[in-house]
């Protein structure tokens, strides 16, 4: 088992990338929503939206009517409870993580998700054994679009961008990547739509199609 291509760093996004978390999500929103309103002001798109877009660029485009800290505990306190219940791994995708690893990749997450949440959700998977670097949106002075996090695992690793690689399934993973002019595939197993100028070098629909793309099993 090889590599496949020139690509050495295989930066993955979270939510709805490493861990399904769709459902979770529409119901963590539809809980502020009721908190906050007394009903659900949002359709389902918008709802599924919300899995990319940090915490603090969502309250500004949506809730900052309410009071920030408030917005902020009623998630969070959702999200302690419910985040692994309503969430599951995707078909393969243990092995194929341990496919890659085993290939000679490095494998890193840049999510624009809190640190706390997110190592909640990793341990609770045992996904954290997988990786390399865990960059959360505390990491990084500009969240997903912006590049940042990409290109500090790339001054880490001492790589050039066409040695890296970011797998996610928003547009703001598209536009992160475009900033960092990294390659980019993005996954289309999920409910989200994309952008009509959004032109991944590839949209994948399993983590066997990953595994086509990364890894030489002769």
């Amino acid at each position: 088992m090889k590599r496949k291509t020139d690509i050495k760093l295989v930066i993955f996004d979270l939510d709805g990338t490493l861990i399904n978390t769709d459902l979770y999500v529409v119901l963590n929103h539809v809980n502020l929503c009721n908190h906050f309103y007394k009903c659900c002001k949002f359709d389902l798109n918008t709802l599924l939206s919300f899995s990319g877009p940090s915490l603090n660029e969502t309250y500004e485009k949506y809730y900052n009517d309410i009071n920030k800290d408030e917005y902020l505990k009623v998630f969070g306190e959702f999200s302690d409870k419910y985040s692994n219940y309503y969430s599951k791994l995707y078909n393969d995708e243990l092995k194929v993580l341990s496919d890659l690893k085993n290939s000679g990749y490095k494998l890193a997450i840049f999510t624009s998700k809190r640190r706390h949440a997110t190592m909640i959700n990793l341990k609770h998977f045992d996904l954290e054994k997988y990786f390399d670097d865990i960059l959360c949106v505390e990491d990084v002075k500009s969240a997903k679009p912006s590049g940042e996090g990409i290109l500090k695992l790339l001054e880490k690793y001492n790589l050039s961008k066409n040695e890296a690689l970011m797998i996610g399934d928003s547009d703001a993973d598209y536009f992160a990547s475009v900033d960092a002019n990294i390659s980019c595939y993005l996954a289309c197993w999920g409910l989200k739509k994309f952008q009509s100028n959004i032109k991944p070098l590839k949209f994948v629909t399993s983590y066997n199609d990953i595994a086509k793309e990364l890894i030489n099993y002769e």
